[in-house]
């Protein structure tokens, strides 16, 4: 039981860092295309 709940955990810490990642890549791409549009 003790396995389960521990893979659980990690699952769910890799998705919560998966989650977080995209929302950073988002927010990259968004800041990197309001520069480009700004300098044109």
């Amino acid at each position: 039981m003790s396995g389960l709940s521990r893979t659980n955990s990690l699952a769910v810490l890799l998705f919560y860092n998966s989650c977080l990642l995209s929302a950073e890549l988002s927010v990259a791409t968004a800041l990197f295309k309001t520069t480009i549009i700004s300098k044109i």
